[in-house]
């Protein structure tokens, strides 16, 4: 399973079962699909739900890389249904970053279904809200409901971003 930490924000709103997952309303026979067990290096992202522009939003940023996925205009509804959303965000910004097909591919076979939780990593957390900020920033003057998001990750993907204490050689 490809594991959650949640801000208490993002948490609030998830509906969790007591595996920690969310039981899909739409498209659960996607969600059957994609493996529940085993070690895959898409493991261990935080999320965080926000709005911008009253359009709400999920954020996510993967704790080892810092690679990030913005999902807008996700209703508390759609929630749900976030492996699909994870899924489409990271597969269509893969392609849009250029992937060939092997590449996209092999992220496919990467993606496992989604279990949350409430642990926190400062270091990620202080990361990710500094995203959010760039974001918000970034999106002045851009009406919010219209957008996929898939531009704004493969931007964020070409932005400087360090993980503390990690020597890029």
């Amino acid at each position: 399973m490809i594991k959650i930490h949640c801000t208490k924000k993002l948490n609030d709103a998830l509906t969790l079962d007591e595996a920690g997952t969310v039981k899909p309303k739409i498209r659960p026979q996607m969600a059957e699909k994609l493996p529940q067990s085993g070690i895959t290096p898409l493991n261990h992202w935080h999320g965080h739900y926000f709005s911008i522009q009253r359009s709400p939003c999920l954020f996510l940023v993967h704790d080892a890389t810092r690679f990030s996925l913005f999902i807008p205009n996700i209703k508390k509804a759609d929630l749900c249904n976030l492996d699909y959303f994870f899924q489409d965000a990271l597969m269509n910004t893969i392609m849009k970053l250029g992937a060939d097909e092997r590449l996209m591919d092999n992220a496919y076979a990467l993606i496992h279904r989604l279990s949350f939780d409430t642990e926190v990593n400062r270091s990620v957390q202080g990361s990710m809200n500094q995203m959010i900020q760039e974001l918000k920033w970034h999106l002045y003057g851009v009406e919010v409901r219209d957008l996929l998001g898939y531009r704004q990750n493969v931007w964020f993907s070409e932005r400087p971003c360090r993980v503390k204490g990690v020597v890029v050689q």
